[in-house]
């Protein structure tokens, strides 16, 4: 499968490129900067720029959605919400031009509202499920909930199979 990777050169892109690399993959990486993984070509864009991504997206079979503010604090608020979100809509706009099957969405769980800058996590339940409540605490986890539920529409209105994985906390290996 020809797949384009946004934010492959991020915390967690050299990871999923080379996984999808190791799958068999076709892979492209779409970053404001070059990946450390051989073997991927980097198209420089940002996800701010809808033409540019419509562009990059043409010919791909599915979308990794991972560019994004990683967490707050790191700018603004606002930037924040738009960035994640917004940089969101326009990998989901590019996907729809782009007639691609398949997007998935790098959430956090956050979007449960489960940080440790207020306290300790507590579910309201066990085992969590996609039933479970989301109470972000945050920006970041607003953020991270509007943009999947942004996924959940453009599946509705548009047929293009989205998922959103809620990531957790992430260990680096290589860094």
């Amino acid at each position: 499968m020809n797949v384009l990777v946004t934010g492959g050169s991020g915390t967690i892109g050299g990871y999923v490129l080379r996984e999808l690399l190791r799958s068999g993959h076709i892979v492209s990486n779409y970053s404001r900067t070059a990946s450390a993984v051989n073997d991927v070509a980097t198209i420089q864009g940002d996800i701010m720029d809808l033409d540019q991504l419509k562009e990059a997206c043409t010919g791909h079979e599915a979308i990794i959605h991972l560019a994004a503010v990683p967490g707050p604090g790191r700018t603004t608020p606002e930037q924040l919400i738009d960035v994640n979100v917004i940089g969101t809509v326009n990998a989901l706009e590019a996907a729809v031009a782009a007639k691609a099957r398949k997007f998935v969405f790098a959430s956090s769980g956050a979007a449960f509202g489960f940080t440790f800058r207020i306290g300790p996590v507590k579910p309201c339940y066990l085992p969590i499920d996609e039933e479970h409540p989301s109470d972000p605490d945050d920006e970041y986890g607003l953020s991270k909930l509007l943009a999947e539920l942004a996924c959940k529409r453009y599946s509705r209105a548009f047929g293009i199979q989205t998922i959103c994985l809620r990531l957790g906390s992430n260990w680096y290996l290589d860094r």
